[in-house]
């Protein structure tokens, strides 16, 4: 999250699925990240699902980021493709 910061993102942390769907539900994000694994009710596929089926165009692109990714350049790589 410190890297997303300080290349000037905006970042929006929650602690689990619930608060994430709070979240999207109040405001439009550009870029969602979420782990697969979250505490609570409601996992990553879940919100991402969630969020798919609110968005006014049904396509979403998602990309599949692990801990060895480069967090900045693959998003910004990302971006360019969609």
């Amino acid at each position: 999250m410190d890297a997303l910061r300080e290349e000037e993102y905006e970042v929006i942390h929650v602690a689990d699925g619930e608060k994430a769907l709070a979240w999207h539900g109040r405001r439009i994000t550009d870029v969602l990240i979420t782990d697969v694994k979250l505490p609570g009710g409601i996992d990553g596929w879940q919100i991402a699902e969630h969020c798919r089926a609110t968005l006014s165009d049904s396509a979403m692109n998602l990309a599949k980021l692990n801990q060895q990714t480069h967090l900045i350049s693959s998003l910004k790589a990302f971006a360019k493709a969609c």
